[in-house]
């Protein structure tokens, strides 16, 4: 989580919370960033609870407010270094503004009282009435009253919403982006995302109603027609990460927890998401596992507030408030934990491939080992997993070192020497188990 920002390369040192300075001074300090502040903080106790947004040619002075981004704070005073002039918009911030000031290592040449600019009092109306909270809705979605009947009633409000952001929907409708093409032939994004999706071609002679919001739609699979829109939002989501839990952070534990159940048999990866894993015959599963999608944020997405209640979570952390990683211990090679058939796994990497096999019906042994060899293997080298008909199975996941990488050749080495079968897996596979195991998924099997 970012506590603050140093400007270089002379300041100031711009907080989130000023209450943290002491800390971030000594964080400077001690990665070698020689940072002017006063001598004795303690003294300088009397600031606002109010940021400084430092930038162009003059720094603005902003009042803090729970749960409002930054941008939109009401501005309280703006401060010159250029004349070291401090001017405030009501005489009673004058002291606490000018301690805010001294504690980021300046102090005030002269201090004058002002009216904002016109531009600041329209600013600071708006502040004035703006949500108590970021939406946590990032792209507008519409899903038909019968696709949301496959979602709980307490979470299908997230799939038919917009954003609370009025300033960004009217940005939207002044954008200069051209709007989405539903036709695949013309649309390389809206083909690529219909295929990673379903892992074959987009039949471009055929066209019907998206089956989640009823727009013309193409397809990759029969009867399965899903909008570029959709789509997008099966891969990018429709919430987003904004540091206060509500209501949308419980349809995301269910979208997770569903997902895990119908679709995956443990947590997924975010990898995982790109490939829908269930039957495809089961049309209304599919649909339900991409309305689940829907419901997940990605990272990258999050929009924080200037004073979150929590840091943003990454992936394992939405895993973990699922209840999915129960028994997940951390490790130096990863999140130790067991997978849904009880193999114990060193990182969730190879969880998620031991659930794949597992869902999927694979039979696959854990921790095999390889043949002794008086050169190859002396040590005992093993194996993540056999399959039935003795294929061993690596998931490479250390690729970036070194000692691994040797283990790993004078694996492949003694797998040809042997006459074994040798399949790999990396992090980049995970939405692409379907090919590589397909020799050994069970006649029927989804991909």
């Amino acid at each position: 989580m970012e506590v603050g920002q140093y400007h270089e390369p002379d300041g100031p040192l711009t907080l989130v919370d000023e209450r943290v300075r002491a800390e971030a001074l000594d964080a400077l300090r001690a990665h070698g960033v020689d940072v002017d502040a006063p001598e004795n903080l303690a003294s300088l106790d009397g600031f606002p609870d109010a940021v400084v947004v430092a930038g162009g040619d003059k720094w603005s002075i902003r009042l803090s407010k729970p749960g409002v981004p930054r941008s939109r704070l009401p501005e309280a005073g703006w401060f010159d270094p250029d004349s070291g002039t401090l001017t405030v918009y009501a005489a009673s911030l004058a002291e606490p503004l000018t301690v805010l000031l001294l504690r980021h290592g300046v102090r005030p040449l002269l201090v004058t009282w002002g009216t904002p600019h016109e531009e600041v009092a329209r600013h600071n109306l708006r502040a004035a009435v703006v949500p108590a909270e970021i939406s946590p809705i990032s792209s507008y979605s519409r899903v038909t009253a019968a696709a949301q009947r496959l979602i709980p009633e307490l979470h299908r409000r997230w799939l038919n919403a917009k954003p609370d952001d009025g300033e960004a929907l009217a940005a939207r409708a002044g954008s200069l982006l051209p709007p989405l093409i539903d036709d695949a032939a013309e649309n390389s994004y809206y083909r690529r995302a219909l295929e990673a999706l379903f892992g074959a071609p987009v039949n471009l002679a055929e066209r019907g109603p998206c089956r989640l919001c009823g727009r013309s739609a193409q397809s990759a699979r029969p009867g399965l027609f899903y909008c570029h829109g959709c789509c997008a939002l099966a891969r990018g989501g429709v919430l987003r990460d904004t540091g206060v839990d509500g209501a949308w952070t419980e349809a995301i534990v269910y979208a997770l927890r569903r997902l895990a159940e119908a679709e995956f048999s443990g947590p997924p990866s975010l990898t995982q998401l790109d490939r829908v894993g269930v039957p495809f015959e089961y049309h209304a599963l599919v649909d339900e596992v991409l309305l689940c999608r829907f419901l997940l944020p990605r990272p990258g997405s999050a929009v924080l507030s200037a004073r979150p209640l929590r840091p943003a979570r990454t992936w394992t952390e939405w895993l973990a408030h699922a209840g999915l990683l129960t028994d997940g211990v951390r490790t130096s090679l990863g999140t130790a934990t067991r997978a849904t058939d009880g193999h114990l796994c060193r990182s969730l990497f190879e969880r998620h491939v031991d659930d794949f096999l597992h869902h999927r019906g694979v039979a696959h042994e854990p921790e095999p080992a390889y043949p002794r060899h008086p050169e190859l293997n002396t040590t005992g080298l093993r194996a993540d997993w056999r399959l039935a008909d003795g294929t061993f199975v690596e998931a490479l996941g250390l690729m970036t070192k070194e000692a691994y990488v040797a283990k790993v050749a004078r694996k492949r080495e003694l797998a040809r020497h042997q006459g074994l079968r040798l399949a790999t897996v990396t992090a980049e596979d995970l939405n692409r188990l379907p090919e590589i195991f397909a020799d050994w998924l069970p006649k029927g099997s989804a991909g």
